[in-house]
């Protein structure tokens, strides 16, 4: 399967490519840092460097995507990071419904069902309610306050 990974290398993002890597899949990995495109290479994985938030790069990425995990980074030192975040999230929705991709699993967090109350995760709440709405898309939410990385590769 060609599978996509958003949130480059951090605690998920280098695991989860290094188990679907292992399994024989062609694995993706979207990232804003320039600086980590040969370490994303060296574990075999394609690389692709640019915004979360530039629908049309994320629909290029996407294309010919079988699955897609979504972690929309928060924009946690700038202002506005809720609605930093859903913005993300609406260039993620539309992304993915330009490129076609069938199976979405968003890494989100405990608490995002709730509409408010919850600080930055409400951006969470938000992006949620925009994947709810894809067509031809189905989308598995992970409301973590912790997880193990075999969940997220079964889902996958």
């Amino acid at each position: 399967m060609k599978i996509i990974i958003t949130g480059s290398l951090g605690n998920i993002g280098k695991p989860l490519a290094q188990n679907l890597i292992a399994s024989g899949h062609d694995v993706t990995v979207v990232s804003s840092n320039a600086d980590r495109k040969s370490d994303i290479e060296n574990l075999g994985a394609k690389a692709a460097i640019g915004s979360v938030s530039d629908a049309d790069f994320l629909a290029s990425t996407f294309a010919r995507a079988d699955s897609l995990f979504a972690m929309t980074p928060p924009n946690l030192g700038g202002s506005n990071v809720i609605s930093n975040t859903a913005n993300a999230g609406k260039a993620f929705a539309a992304a993915i419904n330009k490129a076609g991709v069938k199976r979405v699993v968003m890494l989100s967090s405990i608490g995002a069902d709730l509409e408010k109350g919850t600080g930055p995760i409400v951006g969470l709440h938000q992006i949620e309610k925009i994947y709810n709405g894809l067509e031809n898309t189905a989308v598995t939410f992970l409301r973590a306050g912790f997880f193990l990385l075999i969940c997220i590769t079964m889902y996958l």
